[in-house]
């Protein structure tokens, strides 16, 4: 009898759960254009959609995809009973893929990969991506026996299998990579260097901290389901025989438990998760020896730590003078930008802010910049040229949407690659012909420039891997390193042009090689256990970017001439794997059908109802329909729709009761600046139920909207600010009503991993409308903490609020079997308001308070905080509140 009970409420437990995870999971980031030729691709397994420009790559994608298919149904035991929509797009030059298993969708950027992300040699891009996200459908898809009616009854947001830690969803599709063909899995060896690292020091990371991709804060930070799971899959593969990860997924799929994951591990394999761990680890420290010992044997070589603030420092160059040393970062707690290291103070100060594209390049005299940063766009997520002024300050645009990287200074102009686009070559300002055009079998990723000006240098993507040419600027002659099957990129030249420095994962170690023009031999100059990644020589001084515990670090290495050690790289080669040359399957194309995708895949049980939603995988049209039938009050309904099928947007929404309705509708028009920042424009028409002590009411009438919010940091500060101005004219009731609101914001974040956050924030507002604000109470549109809402009334208010919230006690522990319990922050506050129903008669509302929060996780993107906090008010007489709130935040 108890295991009945017990049965049921593991039932209940993980449907609950189940309703809030997944409505909750972020959806896919990416705008598209409307203005495109939409077009499709429907087979008996997948409709592909793409815009016209894409048909050879959706034809592929669609070959691909019939052989890929088998394999994941025998690895995770599993068959898809819909057919699923692949979105294609080339909208950014950000390699990526999503998969969401609630509207059986994929997005998938086709840009080539431009980092060591997905490894030095993962193979063809189209195929590891769509082996990828295809696994998360077919995995996280799977439903036993126990949940097969329940999904027949409420749809698609019945996946058990989603109820599994982050590590699990990714091991299992990384090993699916490698059924595909693609690398770019266990066998990265970037990520095989992180864990080498790992176990030497004996500092895995905890297994609950792999539970969610933003649980780890450290080094790999969200990589790190990534790094685990594929290790650990991989793993259980070999040691137990790939069988056991489909008995495995089929099994967690029938298991009506919130630990169901680790009983099916137990079942099938016969250990608990925590001797299944242990025992990686073990085995994961004897090949960190071996690699070890091997590295040894062959010689150390020393060097020292410069500075770098961990995580992804990259790009590192020498200024002509060789005083200073200039390098990139992207950091979770620190700026993305170029930064400066002092090599005689060690100072470090951010340069240049954005998201930057390899290594930025000084003129000859030593007084510009020149680079590629990521500019966001509302359709658009494309790199450009930009140059920077030192004794200015100044940046300066060069180029506007050419998807343009690695510029170089060449004679009296820049010369710069394009990528992404149909003819990938080199090309200068001003032109819009290409100086050279590479073949198809080659991706360009880097363009360096010979301090002779006779060659360039110039490393990407060919046979799957990264690959080193040399490319003559006279002649056009382009020749490839002899690096055999290891791949070679980052390339730099000495100071006197005689070598050609890069960075190869020889023996499945990164290290710095060069190759003598004169002699056509190799020599390698370093030998480490970690990686270094990157060089710039000065006489005999290497200065580089090696991996170390926190991420990567700038490092110097003295390394003379005679320290140097000759290579051999053999002649074995690789398939390529890169580029599908041969002719394009024949599919049939129709045009994109949106309407065809727009019945609802679930509905939600709300407590007296229901709710239904659905959208098209483009997102050019999305709904929401719910509704209720509570007992005390009648019955209540609620429709939403946003339509993103045209420019601007366009939203409207009615919500209705049994004896009232209200309802809005509006035009939305987006932009983003150059600079971090977006903006917007919005007008429509609404109506509300303002419910009031004074008066109760309809509101009816048009609203103008417009605001905009802004970014900026520094070496010590992250700072946002924003503004918001709203205009209503209609009426309230009979009465003609006249509204107007202005607000702003700001916050201030001391950098680092657990920064003091300051904030202020406030508002003004006018209406010819008595009684038309109330202030009090925490919450509502002019609040004071530590009064009654609706304490106060007026045609004219005023607030204002500081606070700082400190971060107290880290805690990272396990909640659960899913969360997470963060931490402890403490948070400092005053309120303000004015509000009276003329100007030289407004009454003060003041009070200041302080609080403490326990956060936690549930699941990944479901927060959870429990805040105990007491306000008091500043008016004499008036007694302190004191409050407890807990609650879940995500968004239906």
């Amino acid at each position: 009898m108890k295991e009945g009970i017990s049965k049921v409420k593991s039932t209940f437990c993980i449907i609950a759960l189940l309703m809030v995870i997944l409505p909750a999971l972020p959806s896919f980031a990416q705008r598209y254009n409307p203005s495109l030729e939409w077009q499709e691709i429907s087979t008996q397994d997948v409709r592909v959609i793409f815009p016209r420009h894409l048909t050879d790559t959706a034809r592929r994608a669609v070959s691909i995809i019939e052989e890929v298919i088998p394999e994941l149904k025998v690895l995770t035991g599993a068959t898809l009973h819909y057919r699923p929509a692949i979105v294609l797009h080339d909208q950014t030059d950000s390699s990526q893929g999503y998969a969401d298993p609630l509207q059986g969708e994929i997005h998938i950027s086709i840009s080539q990969p431009s980092d060591l992300t997905f490894g030095s040699r993962p193979g063809s891009w189209l195929r590891l991506v769509l082996a990828h996200e295809l696994a998360h459908l077919f995995h996280l898809g799977a439903v036993g026996e126990g949940f097969t009616l329940l999904q027949s009854i409420l749809g698609y947001v019945v996946l058990p299998n989603v109820v599994q830690p982050m590590w699990v969803w990714e091991g299992y599709a990384m090993y699916a990579q490698g059924l595909a063909g693609a690398g770019g899995g266990a066998d990265n060896p970037v990520y095989r260097m992180y864990l080498r690292d790992h176990a030497l020091r004996d500092d895995f990371v905890q297994p609950h901290l792999l539970r969610g991709y933003s649980f780890l804060e450290r080094f790999p930070g969200r990589t790190g389901v990534y790094v685990y799971g594929a290790s650990m899959i991989d793993y259980i593969a070999e040691r137990f025989g790939e069988e056991s990860l489909a008995e495995i997924s089929s099994l967690r799929a029938e298991l009506l438990s919130l630990r169901g994951f680790e009983r099916a591990v137990k079942r099938v394999l016969g250990l608990s998760m925590e001797t299944l761990w242990e025992d990686w680890q073990e085995y994961m420290k004897a090949k960190a020896l071996q690699d070890k010992e091997r590295v040894k044997k062959e010689g150390l070589t020393p060097f020292t730590v410069i500075g770098g603030k961990g995580f992804s420092s990259r790009g590192v160059v020498l200024d002509p003078a060789h005083s200073r040393i200039i390098y990139t970062l992207h950091h979770p707690h620190y700026p993305a930008g170029i930064w400066t290291l002092d090599l005689e103070g060690g100072e470090e100060r951010l340069l240049v802010r954005g998201s930057i594209a390899g290594r930025p390049v000084y003129s000859t005299d030593g007084e510009r910049l020149v680079y590629s940063r990521r500019v966001r766009g509302i359709f658009s997520d494309w790199n450009d040229i930009f140059e920077y002024h030192l004794k200015q300050k100044k940046e300066t645009r060069l180029t506007e949407g050419l998807r343009a990287w690695s510029p170089v200074y060449y004679e009296d102009s820049v010369l710069f690659l394009r990528r992404n686009v149909e003819n990938e070559g080199i090309y200068t300002l001003g032109q819009q012909e290409p100086l050279f055009v590479f073949e198809d079998t080659f991706r360009p990723l880097e363009l360096v420039l010979c301090p002779q000006g006779k060659k360039f240098a110039v490393s990407g993507w060919r046979d799957g891997m990264f690959q080193t040419a040399l490319l003559d600027a006279t002649s056009g002659d382009m020749s490839f390193l002899p690096t055999g099957r290891w791949a070679a990129f980052s390339p730099s030249f000495t100071d006197d042009g005689s070598s050609l420095l890069f960075i190869s994962d020889r023996f499945d170690m990164f290290n710095v090689y060069a190759y003598c023009l004169k002699e056509e031999t190799i020599y390698q100059l370093t030998n480490v256990t970690a990686g270094v990644f990157e060089a710039a020589f000065s006489g005999d001084d290497l200065y580089a970017v090696v991996f170390v515990p926190d991420g990567y670090a700038l490092v110097h290495f003295h390394l003379p001439r005679d320290l140097w050690r000759s290579a051999d790289f053999g002649s074995d080669t690789r398939d390529s794997l890169l580029f599908d040359l041969s002719p394009v399957p024949d599919a049939p194309v129709s045009s994109y059908r949106p309407f065809s995708y727009l019945g609802p895949r679930y509905w939600i049980p709300l407590p007296y109802g229901f709710s239904i939603e659905g959208r098209d995988p483009l997102a050019f049209h999305t709904y929401r329909i719910a509704l209720e039938t509570p007992p005390e009050s009648g019955w209540r309904g609620d429709i939403w729709y946003r339509g993103l099928f045209a420019f601007p947007e366009f939203e409207a929404r009615l919500r209705f009761e049994e004896e009232r309705y209200e309802g809005a509708v509006h035009i939305r028009i987006p932009w983003k600046t150059a600079r971090n920042g977006e903006r917007y424009l919005g007008v429509g028409w609404e109506q509300s139920f303002i419910e009031h002590e004074m008066k109760s009411d309809y509101w009816r009438g048009l609203r103008l909207g417009l605001g905009a919010s802004y970014s900026s940091a520094n070496e010590h500060w992250f700072r946002g600010s924003g503004w918001d101005v709203s205009l209503r004219y209609g009426h309230w009731g009979e009465e003609p009503a006249k509204v107007g609101v202005a607000s702003w914001w700001t916050f201030a974040r001391r950098t680092g991993r657990h920064g003091v956050r300051w904030g202020f924030s406030g508002a003004v507002g006018a209406a010819d409308v008595a009684g038309w604000f109330t202030g009090g109470g925490r919450s509502g549109s002019w609040p004071v903490a530590g009064y009654a809402p609706g304490e106060i009334y007026g045609r004219y208010a005023a607030k204002a609020r500081l606070e700082a919230r400190i971060p107290l006690i880290r805690i990272d522990s396990p909640l659960g079997n899913m969360g997470i319990i963060r931490g402890i922050d403490g948070t400092v506050f005053a309120d303000g308001v004015l509000m009276g129903e003329e100007l030289h008669d407004l009454h003060p509302l003041f009070s200041v308070g302080a609080q403490i929060s326990l956060s936690a996780y549930i699941a990944e993107e479901i927060p959870f905080s429990v805040t105990l906090g007491v306000a008091q008010p500043l008016e004499h007489g008036r007694e302190p509140e004191w409050y407890v709130e807990a609650g879940v935040s995500f968004t239906f």
